[in-house]
């Protein structure tokens, strides 16, 4: 899940038994991803951070065959997660 999902979702029922791994992409919502690792931190969460200058897990560079196919996928969660305009409930009628 997304950093903000976890922010307003689950987040309340995490406790230091609670393992927490997050990825860290080098995009926009990385300010994001080291905020809540923070605040997590100072809540003595057992956090396991994947990729920036605080990650506590190996994480392979960027531009390496072994993450890309995973890193392609987060523009389409993006996508995803976009909320959608109403459906036009205007029904068309043929004319006679």
């Amino acid at each position: 899940m997304s950093a903000a999902e976890l922010q307003h979702g689950p987040r309340a029922a995490l406790s230091s038994r609670t393992p927490v791994v997050m990825m860290r992409l080098m995009d926009e919502t990385a300010v994001t991803v080291d905020a809540l690792a923070e605040e997590l931190r100072e809540q003595e969460i057992a956090l396991h951070l994947c990729g920036g200058p605080h990650g506590s897990l190996p994480w392979l560079a960027e531009d390496d065959p072994a993450t890309d196919p995973i890193t392609m996928l987060v523009p389409a969660y993006r996508m995803i997660e976009q909320p959608r305009a109403p459906a036009d409930s205007t029904r068309i009628v043929p004319l006679a």
